[in-house]
């Protein structure tokens, strides 16, 4: 279930996460809104959906969350050295056009989310394109994909464009300290 090669430096990576039909019900779902991006927002390029973690449309998917979570203490366990509890606060369903993608490195804990300590993305397309990290790694977005690294500047990232010119679809969320 974990693809050992990817899994290295506090990055956890399981393929098969959710199936295909999951993905496409989540797309399904959610990819007819379009959203308005405020003026002034930096994160242009795509639209995004804030989601209920508790919605029953979700359950499933949050049980099997939880399991990654608890693999992912398991594997790397001073995860808990943190002085304070920590949840997941929402999901987000993101939609790429084509073209557009977060392509500038970045950080998930910053002034503006100073709480964040985890980042959790669940790709729900396959492209020839995928998170890139500072140091190098890629890893590439495949239907299913589950991810789970810090939200520290030791994992700055961004997305990449997808070559193919095709709208991709994503899960994301972040563990943040209550």
């Amino acid at each position: 279930m974990i693809d050992k090669e990817l899994t290295k430096n506090f990055i956890l990576v399981i393929n098969n996460f959710i199936s295909e039909k999951e993905c496409n019900n989540i797309i399904n779902k959610y990819s007819p809104q379009e959203i308005e991006t405020p003026e002034g927002f930096k994160h242009t390029g795509y639209d995004s959906v804030t989601i209920n973690k508790d919605s029953s449309f979700l359950k499933n998917i949050m049980i099997k969350i939880e399991e990654a979570i608890s693999l992912y203490i398991k594997q790397y366990p001073v995860i808990n050295w943190t002085p304070d509890k920590w949840r997941l606060k929402n999901l987000i369903f993101k939609h790429f056009k084509k073209n557009k993608s977060f392509n500038y490195f970045h950080s998930e804990h910053s002034l503006d989310h100073p709480h964040r300590i985890l980042n959790i993305m669940i790709y729900l397309s396959t492209h020839k394109c995928g998170t890139e990290f500072h140091d190098g790694l890629l890893i590439l977005s495949h239907i299913g994909r589950l991810i789970i690294f810090p939200s520290y500047f030791t994992h700055t990232h961004k997305g990449q464009v997808c070559p193919e010119k095709k709208d991709r679809y994503l899960l994301g969320g972040y563990y943040e300290i209550q």
